[in-house]
């Protein structure tokens, strides 16, 4: 629960973004494992 809070709060400022698996260590590419990042957005002024 606390987890889903702060998605919530954390995605007016930043986006989700997914590490594609040829930048991993070869010790964790599996089918079975995805890494999700929160990249902030850019504001234009």
């Amino acid at each position: 629960v606390v987890l889903e809070y702060f998605l919530e709060a954390a995605m007016k400022d930043f986006t989700v973004g997914q590490v594609e698996q040829s930048q991993w260590h070869p010790d964790y590419q599996n089918e079975r494992i995805v890494i999700f990042v929160l990249v902030k957005k850019k504001f234009v002024a």
